[in-house]
């Protein structure tokens, strides 16, 4: 074919810089949300300065709280301004008002934490909430 590609010719520095792995964030501040754990392996993909993170965590929550959770990062970010967002699908309890949707955004006076946030009026119910965190930031 004439217009094939190969990953070297898209990537000039191939995948040189690839790193894949888990790490364990640790719980640098909460509120509104207790019992908080880690529910599965934290997950890194590293190529060149972006990293993609997932992770699982749950806690207990009541209904109409804004609740903010954060984390440890794999590596340090590239600044300390607050960019780097991404979403955070969670459920709570049971029943039609039991899913939502926060944000996670990347940033505070150092840079080797993120935050998860939920409005209080996404959280509609009381409860145990499980929450999927899913970030791609830029490292130094």
């Amino acid at each position: 074919m004439s217009n094939a590609r190969t990953l070297a010719n898209l990537v000039p520095d191939g995948l040189d810089d690839y790193e894949e792995g888990t790490w364990a964030p640790s719980i640098a501040g909460e509120n509104a949300i207790s019992s908080v754990t880690i529910n599965t392996d934290a997950i890194y993909t590293k190529i060149g300065s972006a990293v993609r993170v997932t992770f699982e965590f749950s806690g207990s929550v009541t209904s109409g709280s804004e609740v903010l959770v954060d984390f440890t990062l794999p590596f340090l970010a590239h600044s300390t301004a607050y960019t780097d967002v991404g979403i955070a699908p969670f459920l709570v309890g049971s029943g039609a008002n039991r899913f939502g949707v926060g944000s996670i955004f990347r940033g505070s006076a150092v840079n080797n934490k993120m935050y998860v946030y939920i409005a209080s009026r996404e959280v509609q119910t009381s409860g145990a909430l499980t929450c999927r965190v899913t970030l791609t930031y830029k490292a130094v």
